[in-house]
């Protein structure tokens, strides 16, 4: 109810569709009204983490096969990695996108790269998806 309060219409029986609660983040909910949906940054500074995005570069891991826990799990092992990883996107819905293959990007899947710039990123995805991809 505090949601509907703030001006977000939150899940009702029956309605799985942009509403608050329902997973995923959309409208007419935003960052700055459903933080059920769209947490926002999760990770410490230093990580550059943008939410709801997924960074270019060249690929490291391959995420299907490279898991993390959270955000900054992921972020952590970009920093750890031994080949100078400067980029990453994590995977915190139970599904993020879906190819036309039929494949589905699920939870937990980290993807390490690096960036030749990384002052200057490239996204793949950047903010809500959309069916384009």
């Amino acid at each position: 109810r505090a949601t509907a309060a703030r001006g977000v219409t939150p899940c009702a029986p029956g309605q799985t569709k942009r509403c608050c609660g329902d997973g995923m983040c959309n409208g007419p909910e935003d960052i700055n009204t459903c933080m059920v949906d769209c947490p926002g940054v999760t990770t410490h500074g230093s990580c550059g983490e943008e939410p709801h995005s997924d960074r270019g570069g060249k690929g490291l891991t391959f995420g299907v096969s490279h898991r993390a826990a959270s955000a900054q799990d992921c972020c952590d092992k970009c920093k750890a990695h031994h080949k100078g990883c400067n980029s990453w996107t994590f995977c915190g819905y139970p599904v993020c996108f879906g190819l036309d293959t039929g494949w589905n990007y699920t939870f937990g899947e980290c993807w390490l790269r690096v960036l030749p710039d990384p002052a200057a990123p490239v996204f793949g995805q950047r903010g809500e998806y959309s069916m384009r991809y």
